[in-house]
């Protein structure tokens, strides 16, 4: 298939999926969002126009619209649930052919509010193991947490954070933090500077509370399969589909409190000498079934059909 992929790059991580779809075989075109409109040549030249986020959309114009319509091209998207109230979410989303959502609750919200059900699908994120895989580091680093901010005034992140640093020997990244969270917090850019951190940890924390900005809920993120990738320890909220991705103490660690989060860290630090299976089987599992090749794979299966 001739795929044309609207992108707008984020830590490299978003154009690297462009490179995926060649690798599964199809010729694929690269168009930075940011450069406005798209040439029309590269919409015929596609079978299908795969945009990253659905706001990208705006980068056609509406005889483009009209042309990818006419001529029967597929338009398909893969990511998180757009950031407007739900009620919006079938304005968002209308025109596209395939959308992948990446979390369930959102999947099942937003097929019962859509006159077009059947266009949704859920497929989970994943990793990639060129970039997150096992390493040798010192680990000097009880325990730490890596991610950004976002506009949501509630985000239960900064709470639980900010809770956590009075309690636990517990190092932050994400250099957006700082402001929001009035604490000291250091600075990432690179895979590279992620992976270190993964390795020098004991006790990767996960807070996966969406950055939505009109509720809160638990939302996967995409270090719940790069700390497993990197061999390492991973200890995040529970819920039932992350268990399907990761067996619980099996594979990663998982908690219903901030007690029992606080509980279990301290056993994780303590113990880490003794986790060498449980670090084992989470990187199998991770290499086994969540590299987002095989994520692009079975999207590709379903648009292909």
């Amino acid at each position: 298939m001739k795929i044309v992929y609207v992108y707008r790059d984020w830590f490299k991580r978003t154009k690297q999926w462009g490179r995926m779809l060649r690798k599964l075989g199809h010729e694929v075109s690269w168009f930075e969002a940011r450069d406005k409109k798209i040439p029309t040549d590269m919409i015929r030249w596609a079978d299908i126009l795969w945009i990253y986020k659905p706001q990208f959309r705006k980068v056609l114009t509406a005889g483009q619209k009209r042309l990818v319509w006419n001529t029967g091209k597929k338009l398909v998207t893969f990511g998180g649930a757009p950031k407007v109230a739900h009620e919006k979410w079938g304005k968002v989303f209308r025109g596209f052919d395939f959308v992948f959502i990446n979390n369930k609750a959102n999947m099942a919200k937003i097929q019962s509010l859509s006159e077009t059900p059947e266009i949704f699908h859920y497929i989970p994120w994943g990793y990639e193991a060129e970039l997150y895989y096992p390493g040798s580091s010192k680990k000097d680093i009880p325990s730490s947490f890596m991610g950004k901010a976002t506009s949501n005034q509630d985000d239960q992140r900064f709470d639980w954070i900010s809770r956590t640093k009075k309690v636990l020997p517990f190092t932050v990244f994400g250099e957006a933090l700082c402001k929001r969270l009035g604490c000291t917090v250091r600075p990432f850019s690179t895979h590279r500077e992620q992976r270190e951190v993964y390795w020098r940890t004991k006790a990767n924390l996960g807070f996966p509370f969406t950055s939505n900005a009109f509720y809160n809920e638990l939302y996967m993120k995409c270090r719940f399969f790069e700390v497993p990738g990197c061999g390492e320890v991973f200890l995040t909220h529970y819920a039932d589909d992350f268990a399907e991705m990761f067996e619980p103490d099996k594979e990663v660690f998982y908690y219903n409190s901030f007690d029992e989060l606080i509980d279990k860290a301290k056993w994780i630090i303590n113990n880490y000498s003794k986790l060498g299976k449980v670090r084992r089987a989470a990187y199998d599992r991770a290499v086994k079934d969540h590299q987002f090749i095989f994520r692009f794979r079975d999207m590709m299966n379903i648009v292909c059909q």
